[in-house]
């Protein structure tokens, strides 16, 4: 089973995503902090993260960080307002999967999450 976590200290975008994706038949988690990101990841194990990468009390991308230093294969897919290069090329070299600009089409956030979840069930020898 493919597990999904949003993170974003914008509850209603967690909510959003949360009532989406589990529409969808997901099991999906969510959290406000990057403190409850953490531990979720590190509990549920989910397969592919939503994160938004600024956030309070730690940026994203220290969440990023975190989670790829104890699970390089979850994908993560950065979500933010900040559209310059720059922060884009340092989430991607952090270990970023992807990165998507708000405000988003829930349409392409699945597309790009179904890319993910085909090379999760491949890698896991399983098919979609």
């Amino acid at each position: 089973m493919i597990k999904l976590l949003a993170v974003d200290d914008e509850k209603g975008i967690c909510e959003f995503l949360e009532v989406f994706f589990k529409e969808k038949g997901y099991t999906i988690f969510t959290a406000s902090t990057p403190m409850d990101a953490v531990l979720i990841t590190k509990k549920e194990h989910p397969d592919i993260v939503f994160l938004d990468i600024h956030m309070p009390q730690n940026e994203g991308l220290g969440v990023l960080q975190e989670i790829k230093s104890f699970d390089k294969n979850i994908k993560v897919i950065m979500i933010t307002v900040a559209g310059d290069d720059n922060t884009r090329n340092i989430a991607l070299s952090l270990g970023a999967d992807s990165y998507v600009i708000k405000p988003f089409e829930l349409s392409k956030l699945e597309e790009l999450a179904l890319k993910f979840i085909h090379q999760i069930l491949k890698n896991k020898g399983k098919t979609a």
